[in-house]
């Protein structure tokens, strides 16, 4: 009777224990929270573009001068919404500048160095002179904006993969600078270009999370935008002393492309404001973007030559997100 007593008393626990297993609910996830996010990253490396010769020494050694680059600081800048719910906007804006000069000098034969880009400036192929003196340079001037809209998907192995698109505004200017001294007096040029355009833009970032803290990640965004790039051609001096300046305005496409690679560390200030550092590499390039006049020494500036404008740099810098 008691083994009876006691196995009913058992059975009964047993229900009464699997009703309340069944019954529990497990504790809610906290209610997604929107935040207002704001950023930046300090930028150190070089711009410019290809075929940036200015002048060849054609006598023995044979020689081609080239304008380099020297590195400079540019900025990039963003703001934006996280709705809390993996889905953010935001607008951004890149900005660098850079130039660089390099410069030979003495005294050539007439023929023997020919300024690869400004062969007329003397009155053509047989005015070239003694140059005893020739320098290039070269700078670039390049804004990027981009407003786009993002979702974020979320793995358990820890890495996040973004997807996002948008709309861009890319305005870059290049000057070709060239100045050199021959038998006739001065002679200086320059080949400026001016790239206005607008397009779309769209990429994939991965993140990948080692602890809540530490993360390593790619961004990556390919674009087309398509304006009028404008390429002047302005003479001063020369044997005969004239002057000369050519313009010629053209509608174009223009890949972009960018990535960066880096780094990031986060840190909970507070209940609603989130600080995040980041640091790494970067590049950017805007195919055939830069256009120069190609020169011939007899007939003058004739249209050619497209260059590819690039940016590579490091950066480093960080990101604050407050409670909406």
């Amino acid at each position: 009777m008691k083994i009876k007593q006691l196995t009913i008393a058992l059975m009964a626990l047993g229900l009464s224990g699997a009703a309340v297993a069944g019954s529990f609910t497990p504790p809610a996830e906290p209610a997604p929270q929107p935040k207002w996010f704001v950023g930046g990253h300090a930028l150190y490396g070089e711009t410019g573009h290809d075929n940036s010769e200015y002048a060849v020494n054609t006598s023995s050694p044979f020689t081609m001068y080239t304008a380099k680059r020297n590195d400079d600081w540019g900025f990039k800048v963003w703001a934006g919404y996280d709705t809390g719910e993996n889905t953010s906007y935001w607008v951004d804006w890149f900005r660098f500048y850079n130039g660089g000069k390099v410069s030979s000098t003495g005294t050539f034969a007439v023929g023997g160095i020919v300024p690869y880009r400004y062969q007329t400036l003397s009155g053509g192929g047989a005015g070239v002179g003694t140059f005893t003196s020739v320098a290039g340079s070269q700078s670039s001037d390049v804004d990027l904006v981009t407003l786009q809209m993002a979702h974020t998907f979320k793995n358990n192995n820890g890495t996040n993969v973004r997807v996002h698109a948008g709309l861009q505004a890319l305005i870059l200017c290049d000057d070709m600078n060239y100045d050199g001294v021959d038998n006739t007096g001065t002679v200086s040029a320059t080949d400026h270009t001016e790239y206005n355009a607008g397009g779309v833009v769209a990429g994939v970032d991965l993140e990948h999370m080692f602890h809540d803290s530490f993360s390593i990640f790619s961004r990556n965004q390919v674009g087309l935008v398509y304006g009028s790039r404008e390429t002047d051609f302005d003479r001063v001096g020369g044997q005969a002393g004239a002057n000369s300046v050519m313009i010629q305005k053209k509608y174009s496409v223009v890949p972009t492309v960018n990535a960066e690679f880096g780094a990031a560390y986060s840190m909970e200030m507070a209940s609603s404001c989130d600080v995040r550092f980041e640091a790494g590499v970067r590049g950017t390039a805007a195919i055939d973007a830069v256009r120069h006049f190609g020169l011939n020494s007899t007939t003058g500036p004739t249209n050619g030559q497209r260059s590819t404008w690039t940016e590579a740099s490091i950066f480093f810098g960080g990101q604050v997100s407050i409670g909406a």
